[in-house]
């Protein structure tokens, strides 16, 4: 990931990056976040939503108050990554603390990442992966040998947004019949006005 968005990330989320800083015998962030700038936005995400989950705990039902009150100790421990790359085209995000709930956000972060190119971070039919070499997830334009890429077009999503593209393509087509409509009416009122 380029410097400018890595230290954007570990600035805005210092608890979870606290280890960015660290020699490379103490931490494997040292490295930084070792993925492309197309997953900036999903590794935003699911660094905003653990974080704020372990910043926002649920209040806990108080018996002898008889109703709910703010957790008196940290519900969630502080997650604290201790490794942000890209592995056979996919995110990983290896990470200490948490709870079931941010391991789930991270496991659903991971499972996104595959299809989602990590260079541009578009996300539709045409990305997928090499068979061949380094495997990375990444859009027909980012694919380091294109005779070599395999889009994701026979999973449920790819097939989603075929129909997604077909459905756009059906909307502008009616859009420019309406309008090519609308201006021959505005052209024969405006004859039979000037008549």
């Amino acid at each position: 990931m380029h410097q400018l968005l890595d230290d954007y990330l570990c600035k805005k989320y210092p608890k979870i990056f606290v280890d960015r800083n660290k020699s490379e015998m103490e931490s494997c962030m040292h490295w930084g976040l070792a993925v492309g700038n197309g997953w900036f936005s999903l590794l935003d995400n699911v660094c905003s939503n653990i974080q704020h989950h372990i910043d926002n705990p649920p209040y806990v039902f108080d018996a002898d108050k008889d109703h709910y009150v703010p957790p008196t100790r940290p519900v969630c421990p502080q997650v604290v990554a201790l490794q942000v790359k890209e592995k056979f085209g996919g995110l990983r995000f290896y990470a200490n603390g948490g709870d079931e709930y941010t391991r789930a956000l991270i496991d659903d972060a991971e499972a996104l990442s595959y299809d989602i190119c990590e260079e541009c971070g578009r996300m539709d039919n045409d990305v997928g992966r090499n068979r061949k070499g380094w495997i990375q997830t990444t859009c027909r334009e980012h694919a380091r040998n294109p005779d070599d890429f395999t889009p994701n077009k026979h999973s449920e999503l790819g097939k989603i947004w075929e129909q997604v593209k077909e459905d756009e393509k059906k909307r502008k087509e009616r859009e420019v019949a309406e309008r090519k409509e609308w201006e021959a009416k505005a052209k024969s009122s405006s004859s039979t006005k000037s008549s």
